[in-house]
């Protein structure tokens, strides 16, 4: 069994739509989901990152654009690609969402 994040020292803060983000300012590891790219908050979101040693954009909606980032505080992207594009249709077509596609979506990551 792994051990709890607390018994590892590890302090773990999860912000919502809403909330202040001067948490931000104090972390080491930013998980930001891509998301806030659609909804037009990433922006803030970034500025409230501060000193931040790892700053992650993460989701099936990461654009896989790392030249996109230059000059923002993003240091790694991390996002989906569709492998088997009839099953994905499928899915989408069945109302299914990136749950429910299993094998037929692949995992990337790259640095920003």
């Amino acid at each position: 069994m792994q051990p709890a994040l607390e018994e590892l020292g590890i302090r773990l803060q999860v912000l919502e739509r809403g909330d202040p983000l001067r948490a931000l300012g104090d972390c080491d590891v930013a998980l930001i989901t891509a998301t806030t790219i659609i909804n037009h908050t990433l922006g803030g979101i970034l500025e409230a990152t501060g000193e931040a040693r790892e700053v992650v954009i993460l989701g099936p909606s990461t654009p896989y654009i790392p030249a996109a980032f230059l000059g923002t505080p993003v240091t790694l992207l991390a996002g989906s690609v569709v492998l088997d594009l009839g099953k994905a249709r499928r899915v989408v077509s069945e109302g299914g969402g990136t749950r429910t596609m299993g094998k037929a979506l692949g995992r990337w990551v790259a640095r920003a």
